[in-house]
């Protein structure tokens, strides 16, 4: 009784493997590209928050500021 190889020929397994390899790195280079847009976007929120609080120190505290003055008609 003689064993059938049943395993595709090895040109047939390479051409798979390279297949995969090259649909991961595709993969890869997708989730690359959106990290780096997300740190973008990041790095921009950080900026405009910081922006906004320093806006926020040089108001002031609350108490602090003058009365407004009471309207013409008072």
């Amino acid at each position: 009784m003689s064993e059938k190889n049943t395993e595709p020929p090895t040109d047939v397994r390479l051409t798979e493997l390279e297949s995969r390899i090259a649909f991961l790195e595709h993969g890869l280079d997708t989730v690359n590209q959106t990290m780096m847009s997300l740190d973008r976007a990041n790095r921009n929120f950080r900026q405009e928050c910081d922006q906004l609080r320093r806006r926020v120190e040089e108001m002031g505290e609350p108490g602090n500021a003058p009365p407004d003055p009471p309207p013409p008609h008072y």
